[in-house]
């Protein structure tokens, strides 16, 4: 009741959580009309754009033998998850993949979303007397990606793939908040969540061959991401993209009888079509390491940079009373005033910095592969996320 009549003294805040079952996540954590607005509109953004997907190219590679007149395996089994290799499956050759891996959002600009605080009240803009400070505030965002994919050898060069992400987002906030509205501060409770499943943003893909001569290997790709997933779920990014690279590889050394090592090397760009501001740089170096026929196992580092902030400067300001809390409830008026961020939030242009390490497994007469990888953030820009597991399996045919 009180959080009620919170929300209707103080209709431009609308600021604790009060809806059960809120129709989307955004929605959920802040609308419009809240301050917590530009978070929500913040975490949404980055959200969305942090949905990785693993790499399409074939863990192995088929050609045709003339002399037996049958498709054979020309290349040592793969442990990289999420580069690109520059190598073709082969002319005909199908493979599928189906894998699956948990984000747990739980950062932003190295804040515990779980554990946010800012006790510096609000002030009302007309009277200037405190209205409300956030004395605890805990975000939980969790969502369930299981990504179906496939790729084609439509020549010996030229591969074509198509990826469907499938996700499940699911959010939850709660709130304490400290109210002036009356005759002295009272605290209130609230609680609001949301869940969604539906399509992520949909990956169409062809990645051609330059070059397959040792000592490097080098391949072209172009991909469009189609805005199929809904960005107020943080299930997409809400805009088509178009994804240009080349991933190159070095020739394989042996180290031993058993195993053998060559490093990848990707580069690319992921262009916003609406809003070229709104693009990312991508890279990723990492050393492959295949033992025998059966296992592989890789190393990955990977970076994203943004091109530009994720909200505007100012975005998260609000104007405060930053004297003692007796002194602005005493004299509003005259009390000292300033602009101070929501929780500390710049909404800066974020790089991401990621460590993979995870290998393959030949289940099954080189046909049939299974996979495991972590995915562990190594920065506190932008949204950040709990390790990210990863586990599947991909079918060559």
């Amino acid at each position: 009741m009180r959080a009620a009549l919170l929300c209707i003294c103080l209709p431009a805040l609308d600021v604790v959580a009060t809806r059960a079952d809120a129709k989307t996540l955004k929605a959920a954590l802040g609308g419009e009309t809240s301050v917590f607005g530009p978070v929500a509109d913040a975490l949404a953004e980055s959200v969305g754009r942090s949905l990785v997907l693993t790499a399409v190219s074939s863990p192995l590679r088929y050609s045709f033998d003339e002399e037996s007149g049958a498709f054979v395996r020309d290349r040592t089994l793969t442990g990289l998850a999420y580069l690109e290799r520059p190598e073709p499956i082969g002319r005909r050759q199908w493979s599928l993949l189906l894998s699956y891996q948990r984000f747990v959002f739980d950062e932003f600009e190295g804040k515990n979303l779980d554990r946010l605080r800012d006790d510096t009240p609000l002030v009302d803009k007309s009277t200037g007397r405190p209205t409300i400070s956030l004395h605890a505030v805990a975000i939980d965002i969790e969502t369930d990606q299981v990504a179906l994919g496939g790729t084609y050898g439509l020549t010996d060069r030229l591969d074509l793939n198509l990826t469907v992400p499938l996700i499940s987002t699911a959010l939850t906030r709660r709130d304490r908040i400290r109210s002036f509205l009356g005759l002295g501060p009272e605290s209130i409770e609230g609680t609001a969540s949301a869940s969604a499943f539906g399509t992520g943003d949909i990956r169409l893909a062809g990645n051609y061959v330059l070059t397959e001569s040792d000592p490097v290997r080098i391949a072209a790709a172009l991909a469009v991401r189609l805005p199929t997933g809904n960005p107020d779920d943080f299930q997409g990014t809400g805009s088509a993209g178009v994804e240009p690279a080349f991933h190159a590889s070095s020739a394989r050394w042996s180290v031993s009888q058993s195993l053998a090592l060559r490093m990848i090397l990707n580069g690319g760009l992921s262009v916003d079509a609406a809003d070229v501001s709104g693009s990312e740089g991508r890279w990723g170096l990492g050393l492959d390491a295949s033992m025998g026929k059966r296992l592989a196992f890789a190393v990955e580092m990977l970076g994203r940079h943004a091109f530009d902030r994720i909200a505007p400067e100012g975005t998260f300001d609000f104007r405060r009373c930053v004297d003692r809390i007796s002194t602005c409830l005493s004299r509003p008026l005259s009390s000292k005033k300033a602009l101070r961020p929501l929780f500390g939030f710049d909404g800066g242009r974020p790089d991401y910095y990621d460590l993979s390490i995870g290998g393959r497994v030949n289940l099954w007469h080189e046909r049939l592969i299974a996979f495991a990888n972590v995915l562990i953030p190594l920065d506190e820009n932008g949204v950040g996320t709990a390790p990210v597991p990863l586990a599947g399996f991909e079918a060559s045919f």
